[in-house]
């Protein structure tokens, strides 16, 4: 109970992006599962979004995208989700601190024989030990996957997607199936939208292992500029 010649005020506090994407979750009815399928974007990460743990999502441009993404399928503004990311998004990490040659005490030590062959027959070890991941990796893991065409600092006209995969590797892009050549090169033309869109690329090899590439084509009126992951998205 207040006291006597005191009224309790309610405090609204301002929403933030992630409650605001939830909200209009909620008011579209469509969980998180549907969510993943209509943006292609990974369920944990539209629920890293809706907490603002924005350091859970992918660094650079994807994260950006992801969030626009999500914020158009769910029918936000495009002009209140920039003004909001820009309150929100949070810096990169900055690199820690390279240790200088006075920081570096090495201690004294003689090269001996025995020290040298020691040191051959370890690096022999390790090199055994790499090539035998490396080949249980090429039995196990998924098929390999390049993208060749829109490269890094590429700017073009259309949508164009090309590639290769290994040798009879069935490809999907955004979920549609394309067929590769007998070489496992593959091209296919994209639908994009305005703006950032994300396009995922999936190669699932004849043991059934996948590998998943992730591609963000940003489109403006008058070109389609590309920007590429340097490798896979899990």
């Amino acid at each position: 109970m207040a006291a006597a010649g005191f009224r309790l005020r309610s405090i609204k506090t301002s929403l933030t992006l992630g409650d605001k994407l939830a909200r209009a979750r909620s008011k579209k009815r469509v969980t998180l599962a549907q969510a993943e399928e209509a943006t292609k974007i990974r369920a944990k990460y539209l629920r890293a979004i809706e907490r603002g743990e924005y350091d859970c999502l992918p660094t650079g441009a994807y994260a950006r995208c992801f969030v626009f993404t999500y914020g158009r399928y769910l029918g936000l503004p495009e002009s209140a989700l920039a003004v909001d990311w820009q309150k929100e998004a949070k810096l990169a990490p900055t690199a820690p601190a390279i240790a200088t040659e006075s920081s570096v005490h090495l201690s004294h030590f003689q090269i001996t024989p025995r020290l040298v062959i020691g040191a051959a027959a370890l690096l022999s070890g390790f090199m055994i030990l790499g090539y035998v991941l490396f080949q249980v990796g090429r039995l196990t893991g998924g098929p390999d996957l390049v993208i060749t065409s829109p490269d890094e600092r590429a700017v073009v006209a259309d949508s164009s997607v090309a590639g290769q995969t290994a040798k009879g590797a069935s490809v999907t892009i955004n979920g549609q199936a394309i067929r590769p050549d007998t070489e496992g090169k593959f091209a296919e033309k994209v639908g994009v939208d305005p703006g950032l869109n994300s396009i995922e690329v999936v190669a699932t090899g004849v043991s059934g292992k996948q590998s998943r590439f992730l591609l963000l084509i940003e489109r403006t009126e008058k070109t389609v500029g590309a920007l590429l992951d340097s490798g896979s998205v899990k």
